[in-house]
């Protein structure tokens, strides 16, 4: 499956999902009669979406057609086989798992049943087998150990080591972890890996829900039910198997699924090593690496988004950040070739970690057990140096002054739907309870009062809300979200169903005055339209932009010499038809309106007021399709300066791993395009000459020329903007 086929099949789920659920079927039949892969697709994903309620761990192509099981077809049996029932431990799509008794080796164990809609079906049987096959050929303290597979009164069923302890869904359900218990908990994941890679066992299904933690800190890797083998082991051993999803389905949980497999192509150990960073980026900054409301917004984060960086703890080591950027690169080449290279590297910091890696405020107790306690003596010496130092500041400047210097070095810490504010010496401030996970978090530079600000994630009835506390008492100064009504005015449909989540703040000088204005950066959690808007201290809304496009990255820095700030934007222009990669600079004077710039938009209330915008247009159709994508963004700004110290401006544009580099003066004038290393290399296997074409200077300087720019701070230099998904483009 093609990244374009996504485009049809989201515009397909979101259509269907508006309608009502009896209605949906024969809407599908009408829209693709012809192609029984993408009406099975979308199918499924709606689905998955109704048998799970959203939730981010359900699988796709995991449930059996025909809708959600009944609870009297889980009503547990009293025993199965040889063994007593106990109770119910968990239930999927494929199976269910009870706690038993094993009555003849006196022990618990788990006993996982192939649900009875399944058991007919000998496709199903004989995954359910080789979970078995797989699982028994695997032997190690960080996998789940399989005793038996066997079949009574034709209820086929497995017997394996009954697990205590929490998975890790459940874990981080409470909060994230502390640095060092996440690479402590997937130093073991990346063992568990590194051992069925080298027995050719690929898991294909690795999520927080299939790793459980017992109460000693000793983690187990779970249900092998989508493994797969590498190699088959009744043919040519080194003659690797090309595993690929059958042409009408797909199988995993999305948010945790690689790019190969929802785009159906080979896999082999890196689909894992891209899970195992999807899990250690959840375990560190509390939220999935591609969240969503539902399969098809974590498929799309997945294809299109990448993780929100921002939100891991800012004293994280560079190794670890390195480490994570690699494994959750889009093409499997640029990722660890082996979990073995990537475990080592883990372990290498976990080891270093004691001493660089901790997060401020109290340790939680599951990293206590595992990180080494100060003793009773260094922490009477530590609590005596802690009073000197108190009476000394005291001493030299009076309590209020002490107070105000300990409070400059306050520390916030986000662990889930809750905000903690420490201090040296003074200890805990305060705690700030919420029914959405805390996002992004940031001390203001505002000193009367100083200030914490902190924005919430797209849950509960608070999600989206951006609040700003006194950083001593955590009183709140105040707070804002999105305007619902503007929002609703700009993007229409897709301001509703779901919400508008803060994913960023930053600070800027947009006036020049030394006064600092925060900016808060809101994306909806399914649409990806973005509001950027502008507060000042004492929480008034000074400007609000409205991105109905992807909103990639956002740039701060005075382009002009004249000290204030200007607001650089980059990303896509719109999300229904990509017309292009678009550069937008915002100022003070130009920050009040909306991108909405295509014909096929409805008319929007707010005019676009950006001082200037470029959209530089796709490439030809031809190269597009060889790119294997379907539409440009901008991404990757950096800022440097010409010999009369003008601004010149460079973003990349293009997929996420080639790309042009496009310079712009600072009125988003074009200079120069010039081709990446990984372009290069892509463009000269094409064939017929065309990545001879497409690298030459004049078809880059044609492209450049048919950029357009635009905003209210110049005169529109083209008229004939494109409504479609094409701007004209050299070749073409």
């Amino acid at each position: 499956m093609r990244e374009g086929d996504w485009q049809r099949i989201r515009e397909l789920f979101h259509a269907a999902l508006a309608l009502p659920a009896e209605d949906r079927e024969s809407f599908i039949d009408r829209e693709c009669p012809h192609d029984a892969r993408l009406r099975e697709t979308v199918c499924l994903l709606l689905e998955s979406d109704q048998n799970a309620g959203g939730t981010r761990d359900q699988g796709i192509g995991l449930v059996p057609t025909g809708g959600p099981l009944s609870e009297k077809q889980f009503e547990p049996p009293s025993r199965i086989g040889a063994y007593r029932i106990e109770r119910e431990l968990g239930r999927g799509g494929w199976g269910t798992v009870y706690v038993a008794e094993d009555p003849r080796l006196r022990r618990r164990i788990a006993l996982k049943v192939l649900t009875s809609p399944l058991a007919a079906s000998a496709e199903a049987v004989g995954r359910f087998e080789r979970e078995a096959q797989l699982l028994a050929r695997l032997s190690h303290p960080h996998i789940a150990t399989v005793f038996s597979l066997e079949r009574d009164e034709k209820v086929d069923f497995i017997t394996m080591e009954l697990v205590a302890g929490d998975t890790l869904a459940e874990r981080l359900g409470r909060s994230r972890l502390s640095p060092q218990e996440s690479l402590t908990v997937c130093a073991q994941v990346a063992e568990a890996l590194e051992a069925a890679h080298s027995e050719d066992i690929i898991h294909c299904d690795l999520k927080p829900a299939n790793i459980k933690v017992t109460e000693a800190g000793r983690v187990k890797v779970l249900d092998f039910g989508l493994a797969r083998a590498l190699v088959d082991p009744q043919g040519d051993p080194d003659e690797p198997i090309a595993i690929a999803a059958k042409a009408t389905s797909i199988i995993g949980s999305p948010g945790y699924m690689s790019p190969e497999q929802l785009l159906g192509t080979r896999l082999d150990c890196r689909t894992d090593i891209w899970a195992f960073g999807c899990v250690l980026f959840e375990c560190l900054a509390g939220r999935a690496a591609f969240p969503g409301r539902t399969s098809l917004d974590r498929i799309t984060a997945t294809l299109e988004a990448q993780p929100i960086w921002e939100l891991l703890p800012t004293n994280l080591p560079d190794r670890v950040r390195s480490l994570l950027d690699r494994c959750l690169r889009k093409n499997p080449a640029e990722r660890p070739q082996s979990m073995a290279s990537a475990r080592e590297e883990l372990e290498g910091l976990h080891a270093s970690s004691s001493s660089t890696v901790g997060g401020a405020g109290e340790v939680d107790e599951a990293t206590r057990r595992i990180m080494p306690s100060a003793g009773p003596g260094r922490r009477r010496r530590w609590a005596l140096v802690s009073t000197l130092l108190l009476l000394l500041l005291i001493a030299i400047g009076g309590w209020s002054w002490a107070r105000e210097i300990l409070l400059a070095r306050a520390k916030h810490v986000a662990r889930a739907e809750e905000i903690t504010v420490s201090a040296p010496i003074l200890g805990h401030l305060w705690t700030k309870e919420h029914g959405s996970s805390v996002g992004p978090h940031a001390t203001t530079p505002w000193s009367h009062p100083a200030a914490v600000a902190y924005g919430l994630e797209a849950q509960g009835t608070d999600g989206g809300q951006l609040f700003v506390r006194d950083i001593a008492s955590g009183e709140l100064l105040w707070s804002a979200e999105p305007n619902s009504e503007e929002a609703t005015a700009v993007f229409g449909r897709r301001a509703g169903g779901g919400v508008f989540e803060c994913i960023d703040i930053r600070f800027c000088d947009l006036d020049g005055n030394g006064n600092r204005e925060l900016l808060a950066h809101h994306r909806h959690d399914r649409w990806f339209p973005s509001i950027v808007t502008i507060y000042r201290s004492d929480g008034t809304r000074i400007g609000w932009y409205y991105h109905i496009g992807h909103l990639a990255e956002i740039h701060i820095e005075d382009l002009n010499g004249d000290g204030a700030d200007e607001v650089l934007l980059a990303g896509t222009n719109n999300a229904p038809v990509y017309e292009g990669a678009t550069l937008i600079i915002l100022d003070k004077t130009f920050c009040r309106g909306a991108s909405v710039d295509s014909l096929t938009l409805p008319e929007c209330p707010l005019p676009d007021s950006s001082k200037v915008r470029v959209v530089f247009p796709q490439f030809g159709r031809e190269y597009m399709d060889l790119l294997d994508q379907m539409r440009l963004i901008a991404r990757w700004v950096a800022v440097s300066r010409s010999g009369d110290g003008s601004a010149r401006i460079s973003c990349s544009i293009g997929p996420s791993d080639k790309q042009f580099i496009v310079t712009v003066d600072e009125w988003l004038r074009p200079i120069s395009a010039s081709p990446t290393d990984d372009m290069i290399l892509q463009a000269s296997r094409w064939p017929d000459g065309l990545g001879r074409r497409f690298l030459s200077p004049e078809y880059r300087q044609a492209w450049l020329g048919q950029c357009y720019r635009y905003g209210a701070g110049i005169a529109e230099e083209r008229h004939d903007r494109p409504g479609s998904n094409r701007a004209a483009a050299p070749d073409e």
